[in-house]
C-alpha cells in the first residue's frame, strides 16, 4: 500500500508540473506581458514625434502624407503663411475640389479616365473613375478666410496665411550728438 501511496504521489507530483508548464493563465500572462512591451514601444515613438513638434504645432520631421492619388509633405513654415504642396497623380483627368470648415482643409479629387479600344468589328468603351479625399488640421493662429492655391504642373500649392505674422520692427540709428528727451 506504502509503495501504491508513494507511486500516486509521484504521478500526481509529475502532473501538477506539467499543469503548470501547459497553464493557460501562464500562456496568457506571456501574451499580455508581449503586448505590453509592443505598447511601451508605441509609446516611445509616439513621444518622439510629440516632442519634435514646435510652438506652432507644426512638425519639425518630414512627414509624407498618402491618401489614393493625392500625396502631401505637409504644413511648411514660411514665415508670414504656412505652405502645403498637394501632388495628385493624374491632375489633367481630375476634377480637384477644396473646402475649409473650421480649422479643416479637405481635397477631394475626382478622377475620370476613358479609354477606348477596336478590335476588327468590335469597339470597347472602358470608364474609370475614382475619388479620393484627405482632409488637413490648418496650424494653429491661421486666417481659414484668405487660403489661396495654385496649380504647377502636377502639383497644388496651397497659401495659407497667419492671422498675426511675425512683424519685423527697423531700428532707427540715432545720431550720438542727438539727445533724447
Amino acid at each position: 500500500m506504502k509503495k501504491f501511496i508513494a507511486g500516486l504521489s509521484i504521478v500526481a507530483i509529475t502532473s501538477v508540473s506539467a499543469m503548470a508548464q501547459n497553464d493557460p493563465f501562464a500562456e496568457m500572462e506571456k501574451f499580455m506581458q508581449a503586448q505590453i512591451q509592443q505598447m511601451r514601444m508605441m509609446h516611445e515613438q509616439m513621444s518622439k514625434y510629440f516632442n519634435s513638434l514646435n510652438s506652432a504645432g507644426v512638425a519639425n520631421i518630414p512627414v509624407s502624407f498618402n491618401s489614393g492619388s493625392i500625396m502631401s509633405s505637409g504644413f511648411e513654415d514660411k514665415g508670414d503663411h504656412y505652405e502645403l504642396k498637394i501632388k495628385v497623380n493624374d491632375l489633367k483627368n481630375s476634377k480637384v475640389q477644396m473646402s475649409v470648415s473650421g480649422n479643416i482643409l479637405t481635397i477631394n479629387v475626382q478622377e475620370h479616365k476613358k479609354e477606348e479600344k477596336k478590335d476588327k468589328n468590335v469597339q470597347y468603351v472602358s470608364y474609370n473613375n475614382q475619388s479620393y479625399s484627405q482632409s488637413f488640421t490648418l496650424p494653429p493662429n491661421t486666417d481659414a478666410d484668405k487660403i489661396d492655391a495654385a496649380q504647377k504642373g502636377d502639383m497644388i500649392i496651397v497659401s495659407i496665411p497667419k492671422k498675426n505674422p511675425p512683424k519685423e520692427i527697423k531700428i532707427k540709428k540715432l545720431d550720438s550728438n542727438s539727445t533724447s528727451k
